[in-house]
């Protein structure tokens, strides 16, 4: 039940093997276990008459639809048809089962390291709605995984602060081009979020990762060379107020002066 509004809506999903028992009351034995096939069907035959019950347990990720177009209900971890009657020459085909199947999104944290790539942790990341309000946060651990789990379909949000001393990986990265993940489109410093997704019912997205960075530093001495003989030697005075521009791939990044 994608919408989890308890109607089986046209276009919503019919998942393929899920598990369906099928008890005989009269002795409280298994008749048939049964698993659906690609289009969501499940079925047995050669049932004698009498009375039968059919059940589908409940996982961690599993739960029932709203009331309204399933015939099972829920009692404990099962949900539950019971009491169906067969008699000579008798199909049902009614039975229908509703489930909301809860869906996670999950990836790691990653830091390039003179270039080897490792789990980075003491990095906080969030999940968002779909106007920015923070559902859950987590800090990456050694492993630098995350984890959100048990949602249910919308509009979702990543975002992430590193930790000291970090810089997000930004979209033009050569990293990403080279194969690696990061999902952080707006990166501002140890901060970034990703642009807004849509999660469905039952389609875990994995490998949402992020990406970092320990930044460098460039910078030296600006001096005259008073005997010209292109070294510098002891003495020889500094000069302030000299413009110098650092670019990356013909783009400028930054600019500065020398001072005294």
């Amino acid at each position: 039940d994608e919408n989890n509004n308890g109607l089986m809506d046209e276009n919503e999903q019919h998942p393929a093997g899920e598990k369906i028992t099928v008890v005989d009351e009269s002795n409280g034995n298994v008749f048939a276990e049964l698993t659906t096939d690609a289009d969501g069907w499940f079925e047995t035959s050669g049932m004698i008459p009498g009375n039968f019950s059919v059940q589908y347990q409940l996982d961690e990720n599993t739960a029932a639809t709203l009331p309204g177009d399933s015939t099972f209900g829920q009692q404990g971890n099962l949900l539950m048809m019971n009491s169906i009657r067969l008699e000579d020459d008798l199909v049902r085909d009614d039975l229908l089962l509703g489930i909301v199947r809860y869906t996670s999104v999950n990836g790691s944290v990653w830091i390039d390291r003179m270039g080897e790539t490792v789990a980075l942790s003491g990095a906080r990341v969030a999940l968002t709605d779909e106007a920015g309000d923070e559902i859950r946060s987590v800090n990456t651990g050694d492993d630098g995984v995350y984890l959100f789990d048990k949602l249910l379909p919308g509009t979702y949000q990543i975002q992430a602060e590193l930790p000291e001393g970090c810089l997000v990986v930004k979209p033009d990265d050569a990293r990403l081009e080279a194969g690696a993940v990061s999902v952080l489109t707006e990166c501002n410093g140890r901060k970034g979020s990703s642009e807004p997704f849509e999660l469905l019912m039952a389609r875990n997205l994995e490998v949402m990762d992020i990406g970092s960075v320990v930044p460098g530093a460039v910078g030296d001495f600006c001096w005259i060379d008073l005997n010209g003989n292109g070294w510098q030697d002891s003495g020889e005075p500094g000069i302030s107020g000299i413009r110098v521009v650092l670019t990356r791939n013909g783009v400028q990044m930054d600019e500065t002066e020398s001072n005294e």
